[in-house]
């Protein structure tokens, strides 16, 4: 009796609409998603209910179907009334306020402590080095620019590059590796970056309020499922001497869902862990920490700009990428204890050390003036490799995304890109579970805690100090890895630099393939081991049983 009510009520609403003319109730739930609903057709067509059907039994005993009247209290924002708060404005806050407008979120508000990047067109902001580094698109980023409808806008100001140019310590001539991965890395400043995504929420979505120069230092979350409370402090940036607040500016904002996209200090986790969220940061330790100082690498006429140029002397290394106009724009990295660098006077103590390390490049291209302001420039240190979790939400109220959930140092290009990555995976979640924030975020903590953990650890064991330990963990696996990859690549996957870039796999399934590889290369080598130390035990058993009968007895 159950199921004949249940058909009889779907067969009715269907011959309704069929021969009314109005659009199935799969439709009429796209109508209240704010998306443009397809012509209707008279054929009957799947049956798309907007909630499930309640099958309750009354008092009576009599059965009987209830629709689920309270599907609108169940799922109060599918139809883009959530009031969003996004704190944070870089690539990853304005890359998801983009994703969340596009899928009818109307009452968006982007919230971010910094000033507003220049216009992307600003060329003189974007050759200058102290303004912004450069960090590279890969596969995982690309694919998820594509995704959210951003791509083309940011694509425009990318320098595309095809492999790297490294100048050995000796002064020998460069060796040139040609990358063959199905995308080739897009070479941006992470502020113009910043700028692009800036520019196209603007132009798609105006609706969407932006403000600069506010910092959230507090949240009320309050009662599970009811407006949460941020408080906000203008504030402005002073060079060098930092941020102050200005007195007397203090305001609220009230959300309904908040996006915690502000980095990996992020004051939304750490609220969200206060009110009761198991999002603790997880900080490991850092083997060898690393500082870096910015330069300003002049290009010759006629060479090119698609590479990645590096050089390396030691313990103090250079790594630069290029622009669009073609300025190359470096990172020199050392140890923070290094007192050649730290040590700097002035611009002629620096042209010395230059000379002495990289003699070839870029020495003879810097001028005395990049190398005066290379010796005054601040230090910066690399991130720290951290990873959140077990959960990256709190209840249907806030969801963390990007470095505030997964840091990594920026050796591989991992960590912008698999934050764009966690904008598309929380899209999903919304499009899986039909709007509703209570089953998306707790879908989302699911599909991406342990794929940050996976991320974060994974590339951990390839940041080793220089002893023992970077032979063992870095560069024996990866020796390992090539060798048996070329021998058997049905079997054996590339080195995990490689893994961790395709954007085919998840960070979770690179792991369980290099566990794997792990087992059968020592499946391998250990009876090929046994079979050598066998054969030399026989040889050195031979041998001095030879050696015992040349000796005369006593």
């Amino acid at each position: 009796r159950v199921r004949c009510c249940a058909l009889l009520v779907s067969a009715a609403m269907v011959a309704a609409a069929s021969t009314s003319g109005a659009a199935p109730l799969g439709l009429w739930r796209l109508q209240l998603a704010g998306a443009a609903a397809p012509t209707p057709v008279r054929r009957l067509q799947p049956l798309v209910l907007p909630a499930p059907l309640a099958i309750a039994r009354s008092q009576r005993g009599r059965c009987r179907v209830v629709l689920a009247a309270a599907a609108a209290a169940e799922a109060p924002f599918r139809d883009g009334d959530a009031r969003v708060a996004v704190v944070g404005a870089g690539p990853v806050g304005l890359f998801a306020a983009l994703v969340l407008a596009r899928r009818g979120f109307r009452r968006i508000r982007v919230l971010d402590r910094l000033r507003e990047p220049p216009g992307t067109a600003d060329t003189d902001a974007w050759g200058d080095v102290t303004r912004s580094y450069n960090i590279g698109l890969g596969g995982r980023g690309q694919a998820s620019l594509a995704a959210g409808g951003a791509l083309d806008r940011v694509d425009r100001w990318c320098q595309t590059v095809v492999g790297r140019r490294d100048w050995p310590a000796n002064g020998g001539p460069p060796a040139e590796t040609m990358t063959n991965r199905r995308y080739l890395t897009k070479i941006i400043a992470r502020d113009r970056l910043t700028s692009c995504l800036l520019e196209e929420l603007r132009e798609a979505h105006p609706e969407v309020a932006i403000e600069f120069g506010v910092e959230c230092s507090r949240v009320d979350f309050g009662q599970d499922g009811g407006t949460v409370r941020l408080d906000m402090q203008h504030c402005r940036r002073s060079g060098s001497e930092g941020r102050e607040v200005e007195e007397g500016t203090t305001f609220t904002v009230e959300a309904d869902f908040v996006v915690g996209a502000d980095g990996v200090n992020s004051t939304i986790r750490d609220e969200m862990a206060s009110a009761g969220a198991a999002c603790r940061a997880h900080r490991l330790e850092d083997l060898r920490p690393t500082t870096y100082r910015t330069i300003s690498i002049p290009v010759p006429e006629g060479e090119r700009t698609d590479f990645n140029f590096s050089a390396r002397n030691g313990d103090i290394g250079i790594e630069a990428l290029p622009n669009v106009e073609g300025q190359v724009c470096g990172v020199v990295l050392f140890e923070p204890d290094d007192t050649r660098v730290t040590s700097l006077a002035d611009g002629r103590a620096a042209r010395k050390l230059f000379e002495e390390l990289f003699p070839i490049w870029p020495t003879p291209l810097l001028s005395d003036e990049e190398f005066e302001a290379f010796a005054h420039r601040p230090n910066a240190k690399l991130p720290q490799f951290m990873f959140c979790g077990p959960e990256l939400h709190r209840g249907g109220q806030a969801v963390l995304l990007g470095d505030a959930i997964h840091s990594v140092k920026p050796y591989f290009g991992l960590g912008v890109n698999s934050a764009f990555e966690d904008v598309v995976v929380l899209g999903r979640c919304l499009d899986e579970t039909g709007g509703r924030l209570d089953k998306a975020l707790p879908l989302f903590s699911t599909k991406r805690a342990e794929e940050a953990r996976a991320l974060v650890e994974s590339q951990y064991t390839l940041d080793q100090p220089a002893d023992y330990r970077f032979v063992a963990k870095f560069l024996l696996p990866i020796i390992l890895d090539n060798v048996f990859n070329k021998a058997l690549p049905q079997v054996f996957s590339p080195n995990l630099i490689v893994m961790l870039q395709d954007e085919a796999y998840t960070f979770q399934e690179v792991r369980q393939k290099k566990a794997l590889d792990r087992t059968l290369q020592a499946a391998v080598l250990l009876p090929l081991g046994a079979g050598i130390l066998g054969a030399g035990a026989a040889a050195l058993g031979a041998l001095v049983s030879a050696i015992a009968e040349r000796i005369p007895a006593a």
